[in-house]
């Protein structure tokens, strides 16, 4: 089975950092696809897997014959890292959104 990633190289991506790389597996084929509809559409179609976000799978999962399957038993932690330029750091939307962020974070580290 193939697996298939988004553009981007191997190195990057959690799924190889987090949960292959340290049981000593590599993938024997890979490729990279340039968009998500069509590398959902192949993994629907049987010609590889891949690791996404599971509200990305379940998104498309209504449309295609895939379903999201947990990688360990905990799934996989991402973190996301915001940044915005000094110039825009009293923009009230922004500092709406930033607001949000930062309760989001203090949320599920409370958990």
């Amino acid at each position: 089975m193939e697996f298939m990633q988004a553009r981007l190289g191997m190195e990057r991506l959690d799924s190889v950092n987090q949960f292959l790389t340290p049981a000593g597996i590599a993938p024997r084929q890979h490729r990279a696809i340039e968009t998500t509809d069509i590398l959902l559409q192949m993994v629907a179609s049987g010609r590889g897997v891949t690791a996404l976000p599971r509200w990305l799978v379940e998104e498309y999962a209504a449309d295609m014959d895939i379903v999201p399957v947990r990688l360990g038993r905990t799934g996989l932690k991402k973190q996301i890292f915001l940044g915005l330029r000094e110039v825009d750091g009293e923009v009230s939307h922004l500092q709406v959104f930033l607001d949000l962020a930062r309760s989001c974070h203090e949320y599920w580290h409370s958990m």
